[in-house]
């Protein structure tokens, strides 16, 4: 079984696996005898990536955990094949470095393509990884691939009582990560899920726990006073850590350890001071509370389970009420409603707005603004992929119940697994595990039996969790109606960073080959333009973030 960082190399300039696998090189692996990936893979409940060998059967498997919190990344091409969890030592290990897959780079540029559905593809060509809860099964004459995760068509049940349901399989999913032997820290933002998971520990384990609140240093981070009281309730050794000054070379290393440009929307080198301080401290593992809301959701989902009109708008006005917003700012979101619900043009949502379901004065608003988005700059990518768009369907097929349908779309996209493969990454290079409580089966399996309306609870989401933490989080965590919003450290990180590459992304750089130029200097000047606040900038950030990281990228790996 791999942990963090370790490879496993079939090796040899001339290897071949001829009558089975006759020479191997393995690094740092622990010997698993036990496993056997056709029956006892399945039945495992925590985060792994495994390498097996059968000799008997000429094959070796690899395989990942059912949510992609361990990653898995192989090649296997004439008859080589190099194993790893991270995409790193594979390069390493290889005499030539693949071709940059060029499909995969104008997917990345396609902001929209972030909720797709993870796919195997990375940005090198023969370079793949496991998907979540797959078996990859290698032979000599090629690959084939199966799912081992089957979840069952869930009935929805009525316990007596749900909410202790499913605190039971919470504090059980935070307890088999407890182990005196190491030196525990956890991610606290002051959000709900990370101090659920802090108070959780806290209350099964008198051992000593770090914990490690990243502090932007702007006015509209209000979760810093929040992660503080949640310390000092549970006791914790809390540390506030800041980005690093230098935030290029933090980009430019975070860009060299996971081999890729980043993703995410929230910078993932803001990750390495954490780690960095972990790693000071000594601990070897750090709990995040990562996935809690695509596990859990938010509650909103009850509304779409509502059949009719008034029982959609009580619901809505029930939900609003406790956001603190006006009666037009109210009415603007349930039009928005209606219209992701009717459909995307004017014509689609026509009949909505004669029943007097939508006001045609907003619904045109909208439209006209989006046009006018649409219209202000050109695509970012210069070249189409292969749109290889993976499906929940091609993953697991006979999935039919559609809430744990919905439950793994959430945890298996795009974004969510490449943030995953990102923090594992970081935290390897600081020899530490991360481990997410929230990423278990049986929380799942949970949560799919028990009825929507619980976590739409008199009208506030998070419902489940926030009932299931009376008593052991923090009053000040649940009775919150925000939520973090990292939008301005965003903004102004990338605004620092501009300025600083703007001598290495010349007219001759080759990511001008992928992205378009015009594009790029129109979310620049936008994100200068002082009459556009902040929180209207994300996606200009996003657009010269993904340029800039993905020029950076090609200069760390240039072929």
């Amino acid at each position: 079984m791999l942990s963090n960082g370790e490879s496993f190399l079939q090796y040899g300039k001339k290897a071949k696996i001829i009558n089975g696998v006759s020479f191997m090189f393995l690094a740092d692996i622990f010997a698993c005898p036990e496993i056997d990936h056709t029956t006892n893979v399945q039945q495992f409940t925590g985060e792994f990536a495994t390498v097996t060998l059968n000799r008997s059967g000429r094959q070796t498997n690899l395989s990942r955990d059912v949510f992609g919190a361990k990653s898995l990344f192989y090649y296997y091409k004439n008859y080589l094949l190099i194993a790893s969890t991270e995409i790193r030592y594979i390069l390493q290990a290889l005499e030539t470095q693949p071709a940059y897959n060029e499909s995969k780079i104008s997917e990345y540029l396609d902001l929209e393509s972030d909720n797709d559905i993870i796919d195997e593809d990375t940005f090198f060509e023969d370079i793949k990884r496991v998907l979540p809860g797959e078996i990859c099964i290698i032979f000599p004459d090629g690959v084939k691939k199966q799912y081992f995760y089957k979840p069952a068509d869930y009935p929805i049940e009525h316990y007596p009582n749900p909410i202790n349901f499913f605190g039971n399989a919470f504090e059980n999913a935070v307890k088999n990560r407890l182990s005196p032997q190491q030196s525990t820290g956890a991610n606290l933002s002051g959000g709900l899920d990370s101090s659920s998971v802090v108070s959780v520990f806290r209350h099964l384990s008198s051992h000593k726990l770090d914990t490690f609140y990243f502090d932007t240093n702007l006015d509209s981070a209000n979760e810093k006073k929040i992660a503080e009281v949640v310390a000092d309730e549970k006791l914790t050794n809390h540390h506030s850590v800041r980005a690093s000054k230098n935030q290029l070379e933090n980009t430019k290393e975070l860009i060299k350890i996971t081999a890729s440009p980043d993703t995410l929307s929230i910078p993932s080198n803001i990750f390495i001071p954490i780690y960095r301080k972990a790693n000071k401290l000594g601990n070897s593992v750090v709990l995040s509370g990562h996935g809690g809301d695509n596990i859990l959701e938010n509650g909103l989902d009850y509304i779409e389970e509502l059949e009719t009109r008034d029982e959609v708008e009580t619901a809505l006005y029930s939900y609003f009420s406790h956001l603190n917003i006006s009666e037009k700012e109210t009415e603007e979101r349930i039009t928005r409603y209606y219209l992701n619900k009717n459909g995307k043009s004017l014509r689609d949502v026509l009949p909505a707005v004669l029943r007097g379901e939508m006001n045609f004065f907003i619904v045109l608003e909208m439209f006209l603004q989006k046009l006018k988005a649409s219209n202000k700059s050109p695509d970012l990518a210069l070249k189409p992929s292969r749109n290889n768009s993976n499906t929940l369907k091609k993953l697991y097929p006979e999935v039919r119940h559609k809430k744990v349908a919905r439950l793994l779309s959430n945890n298996l996209s795009t974004l969510s697994i490449q943030a995953m493969e990102a923090i594992n990454a970081i935290s390897k290079a600081n020899e530490i595990e991360t481990s997410y409580p929230f990423l278990s089966k049986e929380i799942l399996e949970t949560v799919a039996k028990i009825p929507s309306e619980l976590n739409f609870h008199k009208g506030k989401t998070r419902g489940i969790l926030k009932q299931a933490m009376q008593g052991t989080v923090p009053d000040v965590v649940l009775n919150r109606t925000d939520k973090s919003n990292f939008t301005d450290f965003y903004v102004n990180f990338v605004m620092k960073l501009i300025p600083r590459v703007s001598n290495v992304l010349r007219a001759e750089h080759v990511v001008w080959n992928y992205a378009n130029s015009q594009a790029y200097r129109n979310a620049e000047n936008a994100i200068f333009d002082k009459e556009i606040p902040a929180h209207k900038k994300l996606r200009e950030a996003k657009t010269c973030y993904r340029v800039i990281s993905l020029g950076l990228w090609l200069d760390a790996f240039a072929s």
